[in-house]
């Protein structure tokens, strides 16, 4: 009985983390995976190759657009960062830089934000950056605590039930 019960624990795949609501499951809670879309109140750090007056860190607006130089308001909310670094490549290289390199990094993420209550160390309101999953969404909460059950409630805004 006890040799079919530990052949049986061996064939059972460990338990996958639950991703949140709205989210793919992320490799890293640190970093945005290429599908993240930049949104209202988040910062983006933009480079361009060998033109430092281009290279900044800009903040989304509330209409989400930010303020870039040459170019004035450029839309940017609901684009990836490998979308708007193609789109102000393309912009640059009409009438203002001769074959712009353009690279787009996310800087701090504000737009997406989850709160985190109950059993656990450190509970608030936390960003989310990128797409994460319910474990390390628990982990930026300090884990949780001794007394906390094994039961966990998700609560979904309506639109993503």
């Amino acid at each position: 009985m006890i040799n079919w019960l530990m052949t049986l624990l061996l064939v059972v795949p460990a338990p996958q983390a639950v991703p949140l609501p709205g989210t793919q499951t992320a490799t890293a809670v640190s970093g945005p995976t290429s599908s993240y879309k930049v949104g209202v109140q988040d910062s983006v750090k933009i480079d361009v190759f060998l033109e430092k007056e281009l290279s900044s860190s800009f903040r989304v607006d509330a209409d989400g657009t930010i303020n870039y130089p040459l170019l004035g308001r450029v839309v940017v909310a609901g684009f990836t960062v490998q979308e708007i670094a193609q789109l102000l490549q393309t912009r640059l290289a009409a009438g203002f830089v001769n074959s712009p390199q353009v690279t787009v990094e996310m800087e701090q993420f504000r737009s997406r934000s989850i709160f985190i209550a109950g059993e656990v160390r450190t509970p608030g309101k936390y960003p989310l950056q990128g797409d994460v999953t319910l474990l390390e969404v628990l982990l930026l909460a300090g884990s949780v605590t001794s007394e906390a059950s094994d039961e966990v409630v998700v609560i979904r805004p309506p639109a993503t039930r």
